[in-house]
Formats: structure tokens, C-alpha cells, sequence
């Protein structure tokens, strides 16, 4: 089985995307050259800008097209539509795009081993339809979960997410309603992350969060601060030469964040706010 994967957006979307990729090859999928020759492709999408949006919409009617030949050659094909535009629609994008298979929204990446499991199912039996999205799904609404690693092979630097969501609800930005509350990952699993890709050969890492300064792990136990410290060392035992970090947001910017900062020479001399 192969997949594709095409990703827009902002680097959340890229760090998500890796660690889908990594359910797939754990699975045995091998990835495909282009989306015209591979069994599934994922849209991972962004609501942020309507421009974005309207280049998703005209790569799924691209696919319906492609679909259909397949189809018609007695070919099967699976187009799943993730990220923050899927969580904006939800099934009503189903509904208005039949040739799209599955919606997989920000807080629903569980369920992906179970569309996999599923599409596999169906390729295997040539005359056996793919399972409705609904029949896959928990009966509890899935809750957001951080995956255990967001390494792309090969690469030198990768992303870290340590948290998710925004509480701040700012008049402009639908960042709130499509990736929800502000959830802060555990300090560990981050520092567990962190020496996984050192020993990868990974040599920079990106700390990512729609607002990371607002991290608050365990009701204040932990600030971010404390976990730049956390991560900085981390990093200098792991090999890794270089840390920064995405996005800042200047009202949760503190003067013990610069002092962490100053105070590591891992810590990049850059500020993304």
C-alpha cells in the first residue's frame, strides 16, 4: 500500500504530518512518488487564510477527477481530508465532496491507524466499500493527543510540539476554534522526544505551539520557561546545537524566558513573535 501526502500551513501542519507518516510506515505503507499513482492521499489543510483553503478546494476536485478514472479502471483510491479546514467543516465537507472518503480534524488523529486498517480491508477485497467514516469513530468524541514523535528521516532539524490550542480568541483569528483550547504536553515526553531525535543525528530543534509562552504544564507546575531550560539541556546532552522556538505571543512573553534564553548557549539568538 502507498500514500501521499500534501501539506499547507504552518509548521504544526508539518510536524503533524510527519508523525501521521510515521503510523504509515510502521504499518508497512511505503510512500508514493506523486498523488496520482499512490492508494491514499491526505490533504492536510489550514483554515488561516481563505487563499489556503481554495487551493485545498481545487486539489480535492483535482482527486475527484482522478478518482473517478481510477475507478472506472477498477482501481481503488482513499482521499482523506485532515487538519484545521476538516475540523472547520466536518462532515459537511464530505457532504458537499463526495469524492473525499474521510474527514480527520485537528482533535481526531487518533482514528488514523483505524482509516488505515480500514482502507487496507477494503483494497484487499475487490469488491468490499470502505467503511463509513461514522463506523470508525469512538463513541466518545476523540480528544486531542500528542504524537510520540514528529522526526522526518533524514533530516537535520526537526519540530518539537509541546503544546496545542490558544485560549486568547483574538477578533481576527480562527486559530481557537479549529485546533480548541490550549492543552500542554508532558515536560518527559517532550524530553523523551528531544533525545530520540539527538540520536537520530537531528542537530537543531523547533519548540512549536500556536502560543508557546502560554505553556502550563500540571495547573503551574511547570511555565515555560522552566521547560526551555528543560529542553536546552536536554538538547546540549543529546548533541543538538541549536534551539528555538514558534510562536511567541509578546502579552505571555516573561523576563525569566529572556533570562532561560541568555542563560543557554543552545538557545538560538532569535525571537519569532
Amino acid at each position: 500500500m502507498t500514500y501521499f501526502f500534501e501539506t499547507y500551513g504552518c509548521q504544526m501542519n508539518n510536524a503533524e504530518s510527519a508523525a501521521l507518516t510515521l503510523v504509515c510506515r510502521e504499518r508497512g505503507w511505503t510512500v508514493a512518488p506523486n498523488g496520482e499513482s499512490a492508494d491514499l492521499v491526505l490533504l492536510n489543510t489550514c483554515s488561516v487564510r481563505l487563499t489556503a483553503e481554495q487551493r485545498v478546494l481545487g486539489r480535492i476536485a483535482l482527486y475527484a477527477s482522478l478518482k473517478k478514472k481510477r475507478l472506472a479502471k477498477g482501481e481503488r483510491f482513499a482521499l482523506v481530508v485532515a487538519g484545521c479546514m476538516a475540523q472547520r467543516m466536518g462532515e459537511t465537507l464530505k457532504q458537499k465532496y463526495p469524492a473525499v472518503d474521510y474527514v480527520m480534524g485537528t482533535s481526531s488523529r487518533s482514528v488514523f491507524p483505524l482509516i488505515l486498517e480500514a482502507v487496507e480491508k477494503s483494497f484487499n477485497s475487490s469488491s468490499s466499500p470502505l467503511p463509513t467514516p461514522h463506523s470508525l469513530l469512538p463513541t466518545e468524541l476523540p480528544q486531542f493527543a500528542f504524537s510520540s514523535s514528529h522526526l522526518e528521516e533524514g533530516q537535520f532539524r526537526s519540530f518539537i510540539p509541546i503544546m496545542h490550542g490558544c485560549n486568547n480568541f483574538c477578533s481576527y483569528c480562527i486559530v481557537p476554534y479549529v485546533r480548541g483550547r490550549e492543552v500542554s504536553r508532558d515536560p518527559q515526553l517532550i524530553a523523551e522526544e528531544i533525545r530520540l531525535v539527538g540520536e537520530r543525528g537531528v542537530r537543531e530543534i523547533t519548540l512549536l505551539g500556536q502560543n508557546v509562552n502560554s505553556y502550563n504544564w500540571n495547573n503551574n507546575e511547570l511555565h515555560f520557561a522552566g521547560l526551555l531550560r528543560l529542553a536546552a539541556a536536554e538538547a546540549a546532552k543529546s548533541g543538538i546545537r541549536w534551539l528555538r522556538f514558534l510562536s511567541a505571543n509578546p502579552k505571555d512573553f516573561s523576563p525569566e524566558t529572556i533570562q532561560a534564553m541568555a542563560e543557554s548557549p543552545v538557545c538560538c539568538r532569535h525571537l519569532h513573535l
